[in-house]
């Protein structure tokens, strides 16, 4: 009995500071507490919604558009996330009339659980409640802890600093990420460029190539079904990722989006390689900087915005 009594005082100031833990890891605000959060405040206001991942969370600026847009995007955002996230906002959102969906290049052929960032997964769940995959195994504590999701090492490491803002770049009331101004994150070059598609060919299998196009499927369908347009806009990236990118799996994407936009009636626009873009645009192969962003979105707004807003 006296054991049991030691290792319960024992446990006690353990389990306490466990606990201590994940409250304060749940209140520390993160890229998608704040989505979140601006979702709920602006949810009477907002008209147009953006979707997709880092390329359009860094890439779009709503303050440029003339709708009031909320842009949803974050970094590795998937596609069954966007049609997720899609359905829970045309649901919530009364004024909402028109989503643009930003698929990225590798995006029709990834699946953020079998990633090496596989651990976003459970972000989405606990903080944007995405449920998890149903393969999820029951016994991973991560489906429950933030302890557990953090690490403790990490979570002892916000702890020193007070468990401040974990965001790696300022967001704004709509939703962008302002990153660092104008000033490149890293040189232009090809060796750049071809890390960056590197990175993401090693995400990449065509296997999940249907599963994704019945993502953006559904997606589209159940916002046409609520009179909610819909639109797929590939954004822009420097010559140095896209002349390295496969071909075969670009030509796979742009013929899925184009059926998609026939058969949903949907509007569809391709920016990759658009001439207009140049290295001035661009924070690294595949982002865009400040200026970039609002180029992009001064175009979108007179390209898919207004011409959605006269319909």
């Amino acid at each position: 009995m006296r054991l049991v009594v030691k290792i319960g005082l024992f446990l006690l100031p353990l389990a306490a500071l466990a606990g201590w833990f994940e409250v304060e890891l749940r209140a520390m605000p993160n890229s998608y507490t704040i989505k979140q959060r601006l979702l709920e405040e602006q949810q009477p206001q907002v008209e147009t919604l953006v979707l997709g991942a880092s390329n359009a969370f860094y890439g779009i600026n709503p303050r440029f558009m003339d709708e009031h847009t909320l842009n949803l995007a974050n970094v590795s955002e998937p596609v069954r996330y966007n049609a997720y996230l899609a359905r829970q906002a045309a649901e919530r959102l009364p004024r909402l009339s028109l989503v643009i969906v930003c698929p990225a290049f590798h995006a029709m052929e990834t699946r953020l659980e079998a990633s090496q960032e596989s651990w976003r997964a459970f972000h989405y769940h606990h903080f944007m409640g995405v449920p998890l995959p149903e393969e999820t195994s029951l016994t991973d504590t991560r489906r429950w802890s933030l302890l557990a999701l953090y690490t403790p090492k990490k979570a002892f490491e916000l702890a020193l600093h007070g468990f401040r803002n974990s965001v790696a770049d300022p967001i704004s009331p709509s939703g962008w990420a302002h990153a660092d101004g104008n000033a490149p994150s890293e040189p232009l070059t090809f060796a750049s460029g071809a890390k960056r598609v590197l990175f993401h060919k090693r995400m990449m299998r065509p296997e999940y190539f249907e599963a994704n196009r019945g993502h953006l499927d559904e997606l589209f369908r159940g916002l046409s079904a609520r009179q909610i347009h819909g639109a797929i806009v590939v954004t822009p990236v420097f010559h140095t990722y896209s002349d390295q990118m496969d071909p075969v799996a670009r030509k796979r994407s742009v013929d899925a989006f184009e059926q998609l936009a026939e058969s949903h009636g949907i509007v569809y626009r391709d920016y990759l390689t658009d001439p207009r873009f140049d290295a001035a645009d661009f924070r690294d192969a595949d982002h865009m900087n400040e200026h970039g962003a609002e180029k992009l979105s001064r175009i979108l707004n007179a390209e898919v915005v207004r011409p959605v807003a006269r319909q």
